[in-house]
């Protein structure tokens, strides 16, 4: 379960990197990260990881989705978003 959401980080930086997102490039990149980050060495390191110590990278790679597709939309001074 925890590898989906990583590949789901990676759907993510796939998002960012396209050439017209308007969002948050970096803080997308930087999730998705995160999520590796603390992930790999559990998986390496560890002959099984425990659900508490995946609870961040599967919590930021679900946001750093939510961030890509998002994309940045405008939003206007009143606070609705242009669609």
């Amino acid at each position: 379960m925890p590898l989906a959401y990583l590949l789901l980080s990676v759907l993510a930086c796939a998002l960012a990197l396209r050439r017209g997102f308007g969002g948050d490039r970096g803080l997308v990149l930087a999730l998705a990260a995160g999520a590796w980050l603390v992930a790999l060495p559990l998986a390496i390191f560890s002959a099984s990881a425990e659900w508490r110590y995946l609870t961040w990278p599967m919590m930021s790679s679900a946001l750093a989705l939510l961030l890509a597709l998002d994309g940045g939309k405008e939003v206007r001074r009143d606070g609705w978003r242009r669609v």
